[in-house]
């Protein structure tokens, strides 16, 4: 994949980060939530902080979805505190953390739960001119993009320790080794979905095919009674084609014609599959992400470009950044 247009978090204010819920706390209830702003610290950093200050065991506190490190983020956390006084945080200080508000819910925050994510990104340097960044940009807004795993998911010798794993000339820890499996999946992901680019199918309904919701993960299949309502879907941006994260073949698979073009991918890549259909379940994703309401300002006396956008959960900042630099 190509380099970005400019420099992505030089400061970590140049990558805000957002949960975005699409249901209202109750105001009552046995969990205590907390929404948090929090600068250069990651999300395990405040579970460890919030369960120190209030004797919680870390299973007891909720979170909805992993935050960087390298960013000011903003997300939900939720404690389970039924039948007990509201805990006073006047005296929680941890530095570069702010609680931004503090409710109550009947429900513990589960991972997964919140809709989107809104993002606010400063690239710094630009690299390109902004009158060849701005077609991109405006495409984006028509089109979507390819919700590619990044580079920096494949580190510069991940999957050469992949291949070492599988020939047995390393062994590796049940943690790394999942992680391993992720570094796999996710290439195998970006390579399937260049395959369908290469056959001119990545926006094609086949019977046969796995689509989902462009702003979700609920996936379903293509059958030749609904492949002409799901290709209208697949055209207004409402849904995508879903390529597979590959592990042991589940209920949901391909069948008919999208096998068939599934199984001559897997002609090239028969080492990761076969050990990943041995060691992980098959998930589909959906290949294109549509952002919403995106904008963006461009600086020319400080050649930085910023954006805003939301997307749903799943897809990438960083990947609308890189399609950005294609």
């Amino acid at each position: 994949m190509s380099q970005l247009i400019g420099a992505l978090k030089t400061y970590h204010e140049d990558f805000l980060v957002e949960e975005i819920f699409d249901f209202d706390l109750t105001g009552e209830g046995e969990h205590i939530w907390l929404f948090i702003e929090k600068n250069g610290l990651n999300t395990k950093d405040i579970i460890r902080a919030l369960s120190q200050y209030t004797d919680l065991k870390q299973r007891d506190i909720g979170y909805s979805g992993l935050k960087d490190k390298h960013a000011i983020t903003r997300q939900w956390f939720s404690l389970y505190y039924p039948g007990k006084a509201d805990i006073d945080f006047s005296e929680f200080d941890v530095e570069n953390c702010n609680i931004l508000r503090i409710s109550r819910h009947n429900k513990k925050l589960k991972i997964g739960s919140h809709k989107a994510n809104r993002f606010t990104l400063v690239l710094r340097d630009l690299t390109s001119p902004f009158a060849e960044i701005e077609p991109k940009i405006k495409h984006i807004m028509q089109n979507g993009f390819i919700n590619f795993f990044g580079e920096q998911r494949f580190g510069h010798d991940n999957l050469q320790q992949a291949h070492d794993v599988i020939d047995g000339k390393i062994k590796l820890n049940p943690k790394d080794h999942g992680f391993l499996l992720s570094v796999m999946r996710s290439f195998l992901f970006n390579a399937y979905v260049q395959f369908r680019q290469q056959n001119h199918t990545d926006q094609i309904a086949l019977i046969g095919d796995i689509v989902g919701f462009s702003d979700g993960n609920s996936v379903f299949q293509v059958t030749a009674e609904n492949q002409g309502e799901i290709q209208q879907r697949i055209d207004s941006k409402e849904l995508s084609i879903a390529a597979p994260l590959i592990g042991k073949q589940q209920k949901l698979f391909f069948n008919a014609e999208a096998l068939r073009q599934y199984e001559q991918f897997t002609q090239t890549h028969g080492k990761f599959i076969e050990y990943l259909t041995a060691h992980s379940e098959m998930q589909f994703r959906s290949i294109y992400a549509y952002p919403d309401d995106l904008e963006y300002d461009y600086n020319e006396s400080e050649n930085t470009l910023t954006l805003s956008f939301s997307l749903g959960t799943g897809a990438y900042a960083t990947s609308l950044v890189q399609a950005l630099s294609a």
